[in-house]
Formats: C-alpha cells, sequence, structure tokens
C-alpha cells in the first residue's frame, strides 16, 4: 500500500550518492589523478553496495521450497508476456526513459559548450539538478499512495519533464542566461523524480500473478535499463548532427 513511498525513500540514495560522486571526482581528478580517483570512487561503491547486498532477502522466498520455484519457472510461457497491457506498458517505460536522462547530460553540455561556464560552474549545474531531484521523488510517491495511483502520477511527470526540455530549448544561447536555466534544470530534475521513483510501483500495479511478478517486471526493467544504455547515446550524436550542419539550436532533439 505504501510502495511508492518505500521506492522514494530508497530512491534518495542516488541522488545522495550522485552528489558525493561528482564532488569527489571533481576534487581527486585535480589532486591525484585519473586513475587514483577511479580506486577512490570504486570502493566508495564497494562500501555502498556490500552491506545491502548481504542483508536484502526477497520478501515470501524463504518460504518457497526448491520444487516450488522449479514449478513456477516452468509454468512461465511467452503467452505472458504478450498482453496488451504489459506490451504497452513495457513501451511506455521504454519511451519514457530514452529521453529522461538527456537532460542531465546535455543540460551540463550546454552550459559549457553554448554558454561559455566554467568546468565547475557547469557542474554545479548537475548538483543543484540532483539536489531538486531528491525532494521530487517523495511528492509524486505521496501522491500516488494516497490519491491517484502511480500510473495517473508518472503520465504528468512525463509531460511535465518534456515541457521543461521545450523550456530549455527556448532560451538563447548568449551568456546571461545561466539564471534561467538554473531555474529550468532545477525544475527539470524536480518533475522527472516522478518518473525515476514510481516505474517500479506502476509495474507492481498491473496485479500480474504474483508468483511470476518477478520474471515479467525483470522484463520491462531489462527495457528500462537497454533504453538508459542508448538514449543519451542517441541524443549526443544527433546533437553532434545538427552542430557539424550549423542548424540553429542543435540541442533541440531533447
Amino acid at each position: 500500500r505504501k510502495l511508492g513511498a518505500a521506492m522514494a525513500v530508497g530512491a534518495t540514495g542516488s541522488c545522495v550518492g550522485g552528489i558525493v560522486y561528482i564532488v569527489a571526482a571533481r576534487h581527486f581528478l585535480l589532486t591525484h589523478g585519473f586513475p587514483t580517483t577511479m580506486r577512490i570512487l570504486g570502493a566508495i561503491s564497494a562500501a555502498a553496495l556490500i552491506p545491502p547486498n548481504l542483508v536484502f532477502r526477497v520478501r515470501g522466498q524463504r518460504n518457497k521450497s526448491r520444487t516450488r520455484r522449479r514449478q513456477i519457472a516452468s509454468s512461465t510461457n511467452i503467452g505472458s508476456f504478450v498482453s496488451p497491457a504489459y506490451l504497452l506498458a513495457a513501451a511506455g517505460m521504454f519511451l519514457a526513459f530514452l529521453g529522461v536522462y538527456f537532460g542531465f547530460v546535455y543540460m551540463v553540455s550546454f552550459a559549457s559548450t553554448q554558454l561559455k561556464l566554467s568546468d565547475t560552474a557547469s557542474t554545479n549545474l548537475l548538483i543543484y539538478m540532483l539536489a531538486a531531484n531528491l525532494p521530487g521523488r517523495f511528492l509524486p510517491a505521496l501522491i500516488s499512495d494516497k490519491c491517484i495511483g502511480p500510473l495517473n502520477t508518472i503520465i504528468p511527470s512525463i509531460f511535465l519533464s518534456a515541457g521543461c526540455i521545450g523550456l530549455w530549448m527556448a532560451l538563447g544561447d548568449s551568456g546571461n542566461e545561466r539564471g534561467p536555466l538554473t531555474v529550468v534544470a532545477c525544475f527539470y530534475g524536480f518533475v522527472s523524480a516522478g518518473i525515476q521513483v514510481l516505474y517500479a510501483p506502476t509495474v507492481e500495479a498491473m496485479q500480474l500473478a504474483t508468483d511470476r511478478m518477478g520474471v515479467k517486471a525483470g522484463a520491462i526493467f531489462s527495457c528500462i535499463g537497454l533504453t538508459c544504455l542508448i538514449g543519451t547515446p542517441i541524443g549526443g550524436a544527433l546533437v553532434k548532427y545538427r552542430t557539424e550542419r550549423g542548424m540553429e539550436r542543435p540541442y533541440l532533439v531533447g
């Protein structure tokens, strides 16, 4: 009943961790060089990831015998993956995450290349976005749990995120647009948090067969992982294409 809130609490770690990684990388790259910086970041990852991997357990798994698990696995067939609702959910998640991280990556690039901000000022913009992303994870989760459900909450988050990208495109390229860009970036970080925190509750809200929840949810999460892998490089290739041909507002591909 409070899955959204639980996901919001758990997902705050990515916001805090993102800020920590940015600050650490920016500091150690200047003082210790690239190899040592990577070792330090790897040590931070190990220290943060080993404890939860040791203690986390899937609820109810201890009560299932090995034979029962095999029966569940053998009863899963391709037909359970082709229902229209399931396919639409998978396609929707794929398309939503295809562009959600474009803003996080290329607003920083825009600040550096178009507004000619320093590296520190540009990366500070990402820190501001992550700081705004932190409270943005709780409000959609509370609305989802108490009012309209995850699917009806994640859809407005997607449209608001797209609207922020549109506002970004409306900004000029002159140096006096730093303030408006910071405001748009912070608002984008806030509203896009709804997508990042509600994708799992949305899948769960489909009321899939409990025994097959892991398989079907895992397939959708694989789609999300794939689109996160390819979305930002595709956006970068389109930006490069427009830039090389002298097109106005090359970041319009967002």
